[in-house]
């Protein structure tokens, strides 16, 4: 069996798992051949910790060598069966198990290119602004403190939400990629942060390079030019993303309703009609405009509760003696 426990191994959720068990109940798989398995798995933990870990002193990093053979195979099996237990038994029956730990190597490689790809390259880059030589600007990211922990997590096969999001704004504590299902999340979410990547560079960059928007506390530069946009298209009635906070008690007086707490309905309506309008005129695809749609929603509820929270405090100051 295996020198090193880990608690994947005794998941009875695991795809792995249950094909065991229904192979048990069949009587196609038996305790040899059960046996069997686990030892081809031990050998692959052990091959990726000779092949992966720094320090074999470092219980640690054994562990999660172990756990990836584990999930490897799972992975590989559940693709291979396409879900299904009786074929997942065949399959399990009459191959070595080596085959399904290449098929999850293939997907968990797949994806940890694509994160590693949306770290480096999901930025909008003003070295290539015809005006860049006017200003001293780094190039910015789009995507936030809370995604950068969710793309750091997936190399260590590491999922910190539950479900794909419009935008994080919070993560779970992490938990290991067990199944085709937490491949779906996570490749829902890296398209997601993809189509923000392409509305964003529909925005005229040359103006958003020489603004001046709020510092965001979570590195959400992308939120914070989406709502400077939204501020100076409801105020000036032009786009713009120069914003401080004068434009933003200007915008609660002519926006915000104070007795249900939310943006005026029909200036949201109109919002997110004007920025299905623009990305439809840029050509871009239905995928991106419908994230975009939804990217706006968002963030309208974010402006929301900020606009929200400053009628609160004021209302609070004019109340106290």
């Amino acid at each position: 069996m295996f020198e090193i426990d880990v608690p994947v191994q005794h998941d009875r959720r695991l795809f792995l798992s249950q094909t065991l068990v229904r192979g048990d109940d069949t009587g196609e798989i038996s305790n040899a051949k059960e046996e069997e398995i686990r030892q081809e798995i031990a050998a692959l933990s052990h091959k990726l910790i000779t092949v992966k870990t720094e320090d074999v002193a470092s219980m640690p990093q054994l562990r999660q060598q172990v756990q990836e053979a584990f999930v490897l195979v799972n992975l590989g099996l559940e693709y291979g069966s396409h879900g299904d237990l009786d074929r997942s038994v065949r399959l399990l029956k009459n191959n070595h198990v080596v085959k399904f730990f290449q098929i999850g190597n293939t997907l968990i490689s797949e994806l940890r290119n694509r994160c590693f790809d949306t770290l480096e390259n999901a930025v909008l880059d003003f070295a290539e602004s015809p005006d860049s030589s006017h200003h001293a600007r780094d190039n910015i990211l789009v995507y936030n403190e809370w995604e950068r922990q969710f793309l750091d997590g997936i190399n260590k096969l590491k999922l910190v939400i539950d479900s794909p999001q419009v935008m994080l704004r919070s993560v779970r504590s992490s938990r290991p990629i067990t199944n085709l299902a937490d491949l779906a999340i996570v490749s829902q979410q890296l398209d997601n942060i993809d189509n923000r990547l392409a509305y964003m560079r529909a925005l005229p960059l040359q103006k958003v390079l020489g603004a001046e928007y709020r510092v965001n506390p979570d590195g959400d530069t992308a939120r914070e030019i989406t709502i400077a946009l939204i501020v100076n298209l409801i105020l000036y009635r032009e786009i713009d993303f120069d914003f401080d906070n004068d434009d933003l008690k200007n915008l609660r007086d002519v926006a915000y309703d104070s007795e249900s707490g939310q943006i005026i309905s029909v200036t949201f309506d109109r919002l997110v009609d004007w920025i299905q309008h623009y990305l439809d005129r840029a050509s871009l695809s239905e995928q991106v405009t419908n994230y975009a749609v939804a990217y706006w929603q968002d963030t309208l509820k974010v402006l929301e509760s900020e606009l929200r929270l400053e009628h609160n405090l004021e209302t609070t100051d004019v109340l106290c003696p």
